[in-house]
């Protein structure tokens, strides 16, 4: 992996207040997945090719998938079986859902069973933290939720750095410890959100379950965030400002 050269102090310190209150500002979320009438197509544009598409509401927001494959039936059973993953997957990272792991562990500020995917995307989030500076960090759940109480009232007002400055203490992810597969956090109050990492990581197993049905042309489409495989219906690269169709 290429080396990125540490970013000055001042920039850290300077950009990450900045980005923590966008963040708060902007109220990420990743939402819970939601079932509604998709809308799908298949169109068959030669002997060697069926276009296969299917659009739906997913990790709060609309997910498209485009397939190009000889057999209809085989790109609709892996468009399907994709569908399920994003579906799976979200529930596990859902900070809404009360079931879900992120949201136990930021209730109880522990867990020792962490299932695969949700500890590599901690860990994967962890890893960029380091990487980054601080830059990027799951651990500004506090700040997010005290924009999101702010931001409800009448005046919509941005909280005063008076309000922030206390909840900054509960902010960093090297205040969270990750080992295999349990986690606990190191100052109570604290919360994470994977929103700005998992859906990416969603995005590329629907790829790869895609790949394991051998669709190698593939697009996916979540929100913009984009994975492509193989070639468009023209056998070029995917463009992505069309969809390359």
């Amino acid at each position: 992996m290429k080396t990125i050269k540490p970013l000055s102090t001042s920039f850290v310190d300077s950009d990450r207040r900045a980005f923590l209150k966008l963040s708060g500002l902007l109220g990420l979320g990743l939402a819970t997945s939601t079932v509604i009438p998709c809308t799908a197509e298949a169109v068959s544009f030669n002997r060697e090719f069926q276009k296969v598409s299917r659009t739906k509401l997913a990790m709060g927001t609309v997910v498209s998938m485009t397939l190009l494959h000889p057999s209809k039936d085989q790109a609709e059973e892996a468009i399907g079986r994709a569908f399920e993953e994003i579906d799976r997957l979200s529930a596990l990272m859902n900070r809404f859902d009360n079931g879900s792991a992120i949201t136990c562990l930021n209730r109880d500020t522990y867990i020792n069973d962490l299932s695969f995917e949700v500890a590599e995307v901690i860990s994967r989030g962890l890893y960029y933290y380091k990487l980054s500076g601080g830059i990027f960090d799951i651990s500004v759940k506090p700040i997010i939720d005290l924009f999101n109480k702010e931001l409800t009232d009448k005046k919509k007002i941005i909280p005063a750095d008076l309000k922030i400055s206390p909840i900054l203490k509960l902010i960093g992810s090297d205040k969270i410890e990750l080992k295999g597969r349990s986690i606990r956090f190191k100052r109570p109050g604290m919360g994470i959100t994977l929103d700005g990492i998992a859906k990416g990581y969603i995005v590329d197993c629907a790829s790869e379950i895609l790949s394991s049905y051998k669709i190698k042309n593939h697009l996916i489409n979540a929100g913009g965030d984009i994975r492509t495989s193989g070639k468009n219906i023209s056998k070029k690269p995917w463009t992505i400002a069309n969809h390359g169709l």
